[in-house]
């Protein structure tokens, strides 16, 4: 699917969640980094792309919040969406993701958020906000979108989307078999 509309699927997506009037958790892990093998590096320019198609997916989303970690590819994925929905980035240490998934429960009804975390920390996240669909988020994949909206009792309501480009194969991976 192009780019355009997987972009288009995923505003029309969201505008169901926002109409729905419940809150809802959008989860995202950093842009592309500059250089995959630096833990500090910043974001590259696809990166910056990238930051820049979440913008426009969650544009049509009354934030209330947008949450980041202490690394600057976190706070330059951020930057576009905080900015365009006025609001600054919540820093949160990367390390203590239950203090995160707490704060996050606690929020009005009608609080939508931004999350802009790592492959290591979103799916104990998930999981801590009661996702009970395990997420497995591959060094190269950076085009996941993760909706979770609180349900009065029970599990939460789960989707799980992409945005943007599509996240490039890792160029060690194995090159897909056609079926015969």
């Amino acid at each position: 699917m192009k780019s355009g509309a997987r972009v288009l699927l995923a505003l029309l997506l969201l505008a169901s969640f926002a109409a729905s009037g419940a809150a809802a958790v959008f989860i995202v892990r950093h842009a592309e980094k500059r250089d995959p093998k630096d833990d500090k590096s910043t974001l590259s320019a696809r990166g910056f792309s990238r930051a820049r198609d979440l913008r426009r997916a969650l544009a049509s989303t009354p934030l209330k919040a947008v949450y980041c970690t202490e690394y600057e590819r976190t706070r330059q994925t951020a930057a576009p969406t905080a900015a365009a929905h006025g609001l600054a980035p919540i820093e949160t240490p990367s390390d203590d993701v239950k203090a995160l998934a707490s704060r996050l429960r606690a929020l009005p009804e009608d609080a939508d958020v931004l999350v802009v975390g790592h492959s290591d920390t979103i799916p104990e996240l998930l999981a801590e906000l009661g996702v009970s669909t395990r997420a497995a988020i591959a060094p190269n994949d950076y085009d996941n979108l993760f909706v979770v909206t609180p349900r009065a009792s029970g599990a939460p309501e789960f989707h799980w989307l992409h945005y943007g480009a599509a996240s490039r194969p890792a160029a060690d991976a194995p090159a897909m078999k056609r079926r015969p």
